[in-house]
């Protein structure tokens, strides 16, 4: 935007950037060579998972992989719940006329605890 872009072309920038480096990563993954002969018997032939298999992974990891998940949905909507209200909560419970440098304060006490 400094350079005199008008905010509709921003994107449409940004997404051609993103997609010439998408190319030359896909051109660069293409010209690899393959595995070679030595490469190829120093290594197993993968078996695909049998039921018995996918059902002993699911049972091992899924309840941790749920905790984990429900754990980073709610924080997720916890910090947007904050992002979005925190300042119509401050204006609520403070008044119209606080100062700006508490929220700031509150903010960098959050930070602070998160990073910790």
């Amino acid at each position: 935007l400094a350079r005199g872009m008008s905010e509709r072309m921003m994107p449409l920038v940004c997404s051609f950037i993103g997609l010439v480096m998408y190319t030359l990563c896909v051109i660069v993954v293409h010209r690899m060579p393959g595995p070679s002969q030595e490469d190829t018997l120093q290594r197993d032939k993968r078996q695909p998972a049998s039921k018995q298999d996918i059902l002993r992974l699911c049972r091992a990891w899924g309840p941790g992989l749920t905790l984990v998940t429900l754990s980073y949905a709610c924080v997720v909507a916890t910090r947007g719940f904050r992002d979005y209200f925190s300042s119509d909560i401050f204006e609520e419970a403070i008044g119209k006329d606080y100062n700006p440098a508490t929220f700031a304060e509150t903010e960098t006490v959050v930070s602070a605890f998160v990073l910790v």
